[in-house]
């Protein structure tokens, strides 16, 4: 009769190295949902422009708004998952960013697509804000500086396929194919963080 994990200390190892591996995973997609989505975004100026007739240089807003709700949002994020748990505030991150990004999709003016367009950065703030936490409190004590590495190059990997992404995407689809990548892409981090990163300790 085969032993249960319980019973085996190197399967039981081996599971939680496992589970580990996709927590690790499921805070890689979320922690990089904002410099892709912030590259990816630039591709589409040009069609943006003429679509919502609007300057080019108006354009410029979309950065300056979007980084500044990025820097703004973290610090309070930050503080709230650390008083109401970070895997909580992670997946409601990963849950406004989703919608946040349907929603601009399908935006008809271009004060509603900067509107929801900044909504898509406080969200993204709150996601990397407690996304870098939960690296110390998911993986081993030993192995904390490899995957903060990991999750970096992650970072400034998705910044620039982000480019090479969006001119592709364009040159079959319009430009509302970029902020509806985000909806798969949330889909796939939150269920993985649901159920892979462990539960919250409580907090008094």
């Amino acid at each position: 009769m085969p032993r249960s994990s319980s019973n085996n200390p190197r399967l039981a190892e081996q599971t939680t190295g496992f589970r580990t591996v996709l927590a690790i995973i499921a805070i890689t997609i979320g922690y990089v949902l904002n410099p892709l989505n912030g590259s990816l975004a630039v591709t589409a100026y040009p069609q943006l422009s003429e679509f919502f007739g609007v300057p080019y240089a108006r354009m410029s807003a979309m950065v300056m708004y979007f980084m500044a709700a990025t820097a703004v949002g973290q610090p309070l994020a930050g503080g709230l998952g650390d008083l109401l748990g970070r895997k909580n505030i992670f997946l409601v991150g990963i849950l406004g960013f989703s919608f946040a990004s349907a929603v601009a999709a399908n935006a008809q003016s271009f004060d509603s697509l900067l509107l929801w367009r900044v909504t898509q950065a406080v969200f993204s703030g709150v996601i990397m804000a407690n996304g870098m936490a939960l690296v110390a409190q998911v993986a081993p004590r030993e192995k904390i500086g490899t995957c903060v590495g990991f999750l970096n190059s992650a970072f400034v990997a998705s910044t620039v396929l982000g480019f090479t992404v969006g001119g592709l995407l364009l040159q079959a689809f319009d430009w509302p194919i970029l902020f509806q990548l985000n909806v798969p892409l949330g889909a796939i981090a939150f269920v993985l963080a649901f159920f892979f990163i462990p539960a919250d300790p409580r907090r008094n």
